[in-house]
């Protein structure tokens, strides 16, 4: 098993704080020496998580960029893979995990505040790349809005097992459209 898929593994299942190097190292079947050869600490393993996460992002939103010309489209098809999500996964788990840590840790939620500018400004560009006319504060506030209601789905399977997602994101694909209308 990879290290960041240990690592993954370890805070979804014990949390940021229960899973220790010594976890880490079993789970990932390396010395903790080893370990440290990739990292400084714990809060470099979870900066590079979420780097894997945003540059997974990045990289299928500009592949989209690049194979349709409608922003609309771009938006949906990106929020469908990106709230391919049920109740109970680690991933929720995880994102919770590093939520919690931004709120202790200047340094995770420096990192972290990086990462979703970076996103933001991906998003910002491909749609201002369809809608030049729109103001950057039009375009601005409408990112923020996809990206809210985009957030927000773990937080809603979290208190809702049962929650409809399939349904759920048809719901905010048909916002989309609204949103980004011309």
């Amino acid at each position: 098993m990879q290290l960041l898929e240990a690592a993954e593994e370890c805070f979804a299942t014990y949390g940021f704080c229960g899973a220790g190097m010594s976890l880490l190292s079993k789970t990932a079947k390396m010395s903790i020496g080893n370990i440290y050869g990739y990292f400084e600490n714990k809060d470099a393993i979870v900066c590079a998580l979420v780097e894997a996460q945003v540059q997974a992002l990045q990289e299928g939103l500009q592949t989209l960029f690049e194979e349709t010309d409608d922003v609309v489209e771009i938006l949906q098809t990106q929020t469908r893979v990106q709230c391919q999500l049920k109740a109970g996964d680690k991933k929720i788990a995880i994102m919770f995990e590093i939520m919690a840590e931004m709120s202790r840790n200047p340094e995770v939620a420096k990192a972290m505040r990086l990462h979703d500018a970076s996103v933001k400004a991906q998003l910002m560009t491909i749609a201002a790349e369809y809608r030049p006319h729109w103001s950057a504060e039009t375009l601005d506030a409408r990112i923020e809005m996809l990206m809210l209601a985009v957030s927000g789905i773990p937080l809603r399977l979290v208190m809702n097992p049962d929650l409809n997602i399939a349904g759920l994101v048809e719901e905010i694909c048909t916002q989309i459209e609204s949103l980004f209308a011309e």
